[in-house]
């Protein structure tokens, strides 16, 4: 790794400068992917095709991504801990790791908001994902209270804390794509889903990987590419999710979307709200 840097800085290559910009742009890549989704719902006045288990389990996923990011940022006594455990390393997380999760978790309720608005095209209830939400916030809001008591708190390794935390979000992001391939294959369609928001969600995750990459250049270290290991997880279930989410809308249904176009015509219904002929109802059982 240290030939890879030497070489590089030899070359002209200012790594540091190459890995903020890469931070940057699948900051950037993320963050706008949610705004495709949001655009859609408003211009359609409609949220059908689109998951709501899959939008609260991103909500809770945000949720403990965030609360690992600020502590490694903010909070000395925890970057400490970092540098000691991993001499030589820099610190993963970055002003745009940070602005990110924060700007994702808003976007994300304002998003919830729609279901609300447009409750007339939305009529199942979430309810695994919901009690997820809930119970998470009950448990993150009991460990910040810990970290401000005194004693025996004190005492413990508040990077492995929030390192735990963050895992969550890795189970959470194993599952939460699920509800939306879901909902696509019982609707037989991707209208609803903006594709455009995967789009932007793939690039971020490819960017992301070539952070963490540069990251064990800079440090001399091929291990340090884990040292965000949350973030590399996150990156590589979201390349592989988005890869699904390409199959269904260009090869599986892309017949069945232009049908569902034509069909809109006809009967004056939105694309992502008219239903394909199902043999029973209970298809649609929890899809929602």
């Amino acid at each position: 790794m240290d030939s890879l840097e030497n070489e590089a800085r030899a070359s002209g290559i200012n790594l540091e400068f190459l890995r903020s910009f890469t931070g940057w742009v699948y900051t950037i890549s993320w963050t706008i992917s949610f705004y495709p989704q949001l655009n859609m719902n408003y211009r359609q006045k409609s949220v059908a095709g689109y998951s709501i288990d899959y939008l609260i389990m991103n909500m809770t996923g945000f949720l403990t991504f965030g609360i690992y990011n600020i502590g490694l940022f903010y909070l000395p006594a925890i970057q400490q801990q970092f540098l000691t455990e991993n001499p030589g390393a820099i610190i993963p997380v970055d002003k745009n790791d940070v602005f990110f999760t924060t700007h994702s978790l808003l976007i994300n309720l304002v998003i919830l908001s729609q279901f609300g608005i447009y409750r007339r095209t939305f009529t199942r209830p979430p309810k695994t994902s919901t009690r997820i939400l809930v119970i998470s916030i009950c448990i993150y809001t009991v460990i910040l209270i810990a970290i401000n008591c005194s004693g025996y708190f004190e005492s413990l390794n508040w990077l492995r804390v929030l390192a735990y935390i963050s895992y969550t979000n890795i189970a959470l992001t194993l599952v939460k794509y699920l509800p939306q391939v879901k909902l696509n294959y019982a609707r037989k369609t991707t209208l609803g889903f903006s594709m455009y928001g995967s789009y932007l969600d793939f690039s971020g995750a490819c960017f992301c990987f070539l952070q963490s990459i540069l990251d064990a250049v800079i440090s001399g270290n091929i291990l340090h590419v884990f040292h965000n290991t949350t973030k590399i997880a996150l990156g590589f279930i979201c390349i592989i999710y988005n890869l699904i989410f390409f199959v269904q809308h260009f090869i599986l249904y892309k017949k069945n979307n232009k049908r569902k176009l034509i069909a809109s015509v006809n009967t004056m219904l939105l694309p992502s709200e008219v239903v394909p002929d199902y043999d029973s109802d209970d298809s649609f059982d929890g899809i929602y």
